[in-house]
């Protein structure tokens, strides 16, 4: 089957000539364009299965990288628990180090770090300040539908897309 660059370049080429006096010739190019439309419909029923193929795999891997990701919480859960498990025991022994012929297992003490009690007390030079701004394209979009003059936006056309039901 040919490829539907080479269709499309058939159908264009069909919809150039100019055929306004001669009776046959427009009878030959609307059959011929309905065959070639044909084959236009056939290439492009193949794209929508592989375009579903595609979106079956990416819906499976974005499964698994969910499940991944759940797995990897859990057993980092669980290293938390059991390290804090470790550290526990090594502070009620007194023991601070354990050595092994694979493995020094210490445990250090603390450092000192600011526990903040209330943020809103604290003064400007120890707050940093966060600011995302962004357009609200979707008000603008109303707005400017609505016929609204907005400065440093308009409205434009976007891109075709393709829907498979």
């Amino acid at each position: 089957m040919p490829k539907l660059y080479e269709i499309t370049g058939k159908l264009a080429e069909l919809h150039n000539i100019d055929a306004d006096n001669d009776e046959t010739l427009q009878q030959a190019i609307a059959d011929t364009l309905e065959a070639v439309e044909g084959e236009f419909k056939d290439k492009a029923a193949q794209i929508a299965r592989l375009l579903q193929n595609l979106e079956a795999d990416r819906s499976a891997i974005k499964s698994e990288v969910d499940r991944l990701n759940r797995r990897e919480k859990s057993i980092e859960r669980k290293e938390e628990s059991i390290s804090e498990y470790l550290r526990n025991h090594m502070e009620l022994t007194r023991i601070k180090t354990v050595s092994t012929p694979l493995h020094t297992i210490s445990c250090v003490a603390g450092r000192e770090v600011a526990h903040i009690e209330d943020e809103a007390a604290l003064p400007q030079d120890y707050v940093a300040v966060d600011v995302t701004i962004k357009p609200n394209k979707q008000a603008i979009t109303q707005d400017l539908k609505a016929g609204k003059d907005i400065p440093g936006a308009r409205l434009e056309l976007g891109k075709s897309y393709i829907r498979i039901k």
